[in-house]
């Protein structure tokens, strides 16, 4: 690749993630001349403007974050030659599910042996035999540093969902945000499961407890929703 080309730059499309926002491109990026791979994420600087992806990004589409205190390393270079991901989307199957999110939990991100629904009932038996309820709830230190182990309500939702995987059942996880005198204060996560004769429930993985029906506006813990997302 020319030098010329390196400095001024070039334009990619994307698909992806900052934080739990979903940013798209077009975008102009630029390399480091003087070096073959800009980012340093195994990918040389000529791969990545042919495939797309950003040469000054390790993870061009943002899907190495995934939900709340998991990090799964899904820089371009293992999308392309490990995972067979899409390096410019940060969900390439497009079930709502980031890549990352999915390699975590041991599903497919590229749409193969996706999860049935399931039905209720398979839903209470489920809950029934799992013991992520039992886990202790362990939160994070004052002064968070990456070496701290805390077990948080993220952790809950997804150590379930990833055990309903584990049992062919389709889950998502859910983020909740509460409303405050000064606007959103305060989140929580749960497992959300779209059964086959009862629709969408909602389970509080650190107790099993089954909700019906959750949306905007309704009491959870003795706050008001004003935000619900889930990410199957």
């Amino acid at each position: 690749m020319k030098d010329g080309t390196e400095v001024e730059g070039w334009e990619i499309n994307f698909r992806g993630l900052k934080g739990f926002k979903v940013v798209k491109g077009p975008k102009i990026v630029s390399s480091n001349p003087l070096v073959k791979d800009t980012d340093n994420d195994g990918l040389m600087d000529f791969e990545e403007k042919n495939l797309g992806t950003n040469p000054s990004s390790q993870d061009a589409d943002g899907d190495s974050c995934t939900l709340w205190t998991f990090k799964v390393n899904m820089n371009d270079y293992r999308e392309v030659h490990v995972y067979g991901t899409d390096p410019t989307r940060y969900d390439s199957d497009n079930d709502g599910k980031s890549d990352g999110d999915e390699i975590h939990r041991g599903t497919s991100p590229t749409g193969e042996n996706k999860e049935p629904k399931p039905t209720y009932k398979e839903v209470k038996e489920f809950l029934e035999e799992d013991t992520t309820n039992e886990n202790e709830y362990v939160p994070p230190p004052e002064n968070f540093h990456y070496e701290s182990r805390p077990y948080t309500c993220g952790s809950f939702s997804a150590t379930l969902s990833r055990n309903a995987s584990e049992r062919n059942m389709r889950s998502g996880i859910v983020t909740l945000f509460y409303a405050g005198k000064s606007g959103l204060v305060g989140g929580h996560s749960i497992v959300a499961f779209d059964t086959v004769d009862r629709g969408l429930i909602f389970v509080e993985p650190q107790t099993d407890k089954i909700y019906p029906d959750l949306e905007v506006g309704n009491e959870y813990r003795k706050r008001t929703i004003r935000s619900l997302n889930i990410y199957w």
